[in-house]
């Protein structure tokens, strides 16, 4: 599958997202699309699964590297990828996520690490409240999905940073912001304690459920047993297969 989609030269998806979210009538694609590839982290994984595994050529390897080092300077160069870059909200987060991700793979650290260092003042300061509160999500008629999912992408890329000795965790701005705070700000909502006052025009169970499972993955990646327990029955251990919390 990896061949197909990312090689062969009759079925290969070209290095670029120039079509993504093209609407027609309207344009043939635009900068807020790139989030739709944020799952090109997960197919690393795979691709780093199979290479550790031994079970992937070398010559192919080389080939997936000269398929992301292409896609990687798509985003960093072309007028859509600069648009991305720029955003304020989820998407610079998930923006950011996928650049991280592209350059650990191609053993590009120190290149990662600068952009790791930029999200303290360039993302953390400006999408976090004091309080914890993202604003910018907020505002979306899904504001707790959105929130929720907005805290997933500054987890990633604080997990991506133990990776290069980037503790974003722990960062908190000059003006008090943090990642821990934006999660103890939805901690009350997590564990019910607290009754959802933002717009939430989806199911608010559906919406909880996700924000709870959030918590086991950061309990799971940053041993936090409080978060853990929010997320996870009382019955089980976990809940998650990729994050086992205790």
């Amino acid at each position: 599958m990896l061949k197909v989609w990312f090689l062969n030269e009759d079925t290969k998806m070209n290095p670029n997202l120039n079509f993504a979210q093209g609407i027609p009538g309207k344009n043939t694609g635009r900068g807020i699309g790139i989030i739709e590839f944020a799952g090109i982290t997960n197919i690393i994984t795979a691709i780093e699964i199979l290479e550790m595994n031994k079970v992937m050529d070398l010559k192919t390897s080389k080939k997936l590297r000269q398929w992301f080092t292409e896609y990687l300077n798509w985003l960093q160069t072309s007028e859509n990828g600069i648009f991305e870059k720029n955003t304020k909200n989820n998407h610079g987060v998930f923006y950011d996520i996928q650049v991280v991700s592209i350059l650990l793979f191609l053993d590009r650290e120190d290149e990662a690490k600068q952009i790791l260092e930029v999200v303290k003042t360039e993302r953390i300061a400006t999408q976090i409240e004091p309080n914890g509160a993202q604003s910018h999500e907020l505002a979306h008629t899904k504001a707790l999905s959105y929130s929720a999912m907005n805290l997933k992408g500054f987890t990633q890329l604080a997990f991506l940073g133990t990776k290069v000795g980037v503790d974003l965790w722990s960062y908190e701005a000059e003006n008090g912001a943090s990642i821990i705070k934006a999660y103890e700000f939805l901690k009350p909502y997590a564990k019910g304690e607290k009754e959802w006052n933002y717009p939430q025009i989806h199911s608010l169970s559906k919406a909880q459920k996700r924000l709870r499972d959030l918590f086991v993955k950061a309990g799971s990646q940053f041993s936090i047993p409080e978060y853990c327990k929010i997320g996870t029955k009382i019955s089980k251990k976990s809940n998650s297969l990729l994050y086992s919390c205790y």
